[in-house]
């Protein structure tokens, strides 16, 4: 699939255009979201800094709850057909030789269960096709927003030189933008200073922290702010869980022969797995303990490549030889982090017209294979709360209607992602085989197969119908 410039809208430097909905960021979270949107007629323009889609990671494990999300988005069975569905998985022990397989042919609360490792790119470029000719734009890098002076409209500038002025108007009285935000001595700030001034409309602003999504509305009364990140919503950083995962995608040119079906193995203080895309491609993955050479690494694929080759050299041969045939460029080297759950539970998730969502508000470890398919309900639920607020609204006297319509939607998550959470790092704990050879032993014998029931048990989850009327 080519996901370059082809058949989506091309930045120019020359004209001042105008628009009424941008949203600034293409990745999983921005794309589902903008899709979500368009289900009610909401256009939007997308700028996404990069000149294609951001493929950066291999692929994602989706399970039943995310195979509902994308059904109610609509890109469901596009993405089935290039992908097989999942039917079991195999547990092996390193230490112990210990094998347990569990079969994911079975039904749950709502329906059967559904398993596929999907690649990131096909994910992506099915979302973008679903959303209007135009709506996409590459290499659109936001570097300011500013209010023009004696005017309503709020000025976009671009890295390019090019700026776009978009104006709220009726029913489509949402901007989303961009704040640049990095991590540095464990807080965040905004890098650039967002002038609201009074009778302003509402901006709904989409910020980024290192790799973690927000949404933020801000109130069209506020008055020159400079906003904190931090300090702002009092945020904490999400906390390492002492962990770090290298990912990557095999590829077999003449096909391999692996069944469908989940296979993992479990060692001391590190575990392995892989699962197949498809008839070619193969998904691979370690978690092992944070080591002080991550970062030092995690910038050169050739390095992790040589770490991985390491860190695998007792597994089986299968894994050691899958790891040799990955793609260099989809191999990623990533510390494991996570909000702790209680954060998410009594914290202050929206303040005003500010509400965060996806990574901002759940970051948690892959070891529900959660992190996507959270991020796909995240999609839907705002996408109702915000499509029912916004096309029922009567010019910006109603705007208070997308303040109720994000607490709606933290209310909603909340205890979802309170969950989730604390699933997956308790099951990477006991999986990882923290606690000496009295856990390991108890993991092999006894908790194997609790941990596959509760993998399952948590994606037998239906966030709602995108159009649900209640």
């Amino acid at each position: 699939m080519n996901t370059k410039n082809d058949g989506f809208s091309k930045t120019s430097s020359s004209d001042v255009e105008f628009e009424g909905i941008v949203i600034v960021g293409g990745g999983i979270a921005g794309l589902s979201t903008a899709v979500a949107l368009h289900r009610f007629g909401l256009r939007s323009l997308v700028l996404e800094k990069t000149d294609s889609l951001r493929t950066t990671g291999a692929a994602l494990t989706l399970l039943t709850n995310a195979w509902k999300a994308l059904d109610y988005l609509g890109v469901a069975d596009s993405i089935r057909r290039q992908h097989p569905q999942i039917k079991r998985a195999q547990v092996t022990s390193i230490p112990s030789g210990i094998t347990k397989e569990v079969s994911y042919a079975s039904s749950g609360k709502h329906g059967n269960h559904e398993i596929r490792s999907v690649q990131r790119s096909v994910l992506l470029g099915t979302l973008a096709e679903e959303l209007p000719p135009g709506t996409i734009r590459f290499n659109s890098k936001v570097v300011s927003i500013q209010q023009t002076e004696n005017s309503s409209l709020t000025e976009i500038h671009l890295r390019d030189g090019a700026y776009i002025k978009a104006k709220v108007i009726q029913r489509q009285n949402v901007l989303k933008a961009k704040g640049v935000c990095t991590k540095k001595d464990l807080g965040c700030k905004i890098r650039n200073t967002l002038k609201l001034f009074k009778d302003q409309c509402p901006i709904y602003v989409r910020l980024y922290y290192k790799h973690a999504p927000l949404h933020w509305t801000l109130p069209h009364t506020s008055h020159e702010i400079i906003l904190w990140f931090s300090e702002w919503l009092g945020f904490k950083p999400p906390s390492l869980s002492g962990r770090s995962a290298i990912r990557g995608l095999a590829t077999y040119p003449e096909g391999h022969k692996f069944e469908p079906k989940v296979e993992e193995y479990w060692g001391e203080n590190l575990r392995a797995g892989f699962v197949p895309c498809n008839d070619k491609d193969v998904y691979w993955f370690t978690t092992q303990r944070s080591h002080p050479h991550d970062s030092e690494i995690a910038d050169d694929p050739k390095l992790i490549l040589e770490f991985a080759v390491e860190k695998l050299g007792d597994f089986p041969e299968p894994m050691a030889d899958m790891v040799k045939k990955s793609q260099i460029d989809t191999l990623t080297l990533a510390p494991l982090t996570l909000r702790w759950p209680w954060e998410v539970l009594i914290g202050r998730l929206s303040k005003g017209n500010v509400c965060v969502i996806g990574d901002a508000m759940h970051p948690m470890t892959p070891d529900l294979g959660q992190g996507g398919g959270a991020t796909l309900e995240d999609a839907v639920v705002l996408g109702r709360c915000l499509g029912k607020a916004m096309t029922t609204m009567d010019g910006l006297k109603d705007e208070k209607r997308i303040e109720e319509a994000l607490n709606k939607f933290v209310e909603e998550r909340r205890w979802r992602a309170f969950w989730l959470i604390s699933g997956a790092y308790l099951t990477g704990i006991v999986q990882q085989g923290y606690g000496g050879i009295v856990m390991r032993f108890l993991r092999d014998k006894f908790l194997g197969r609790k941990l596959a029931d509760n993998i399952l048990n948590q994606a037998d989850f239906d966030c709602g119908d995108l159009m649900q009327i209640k």
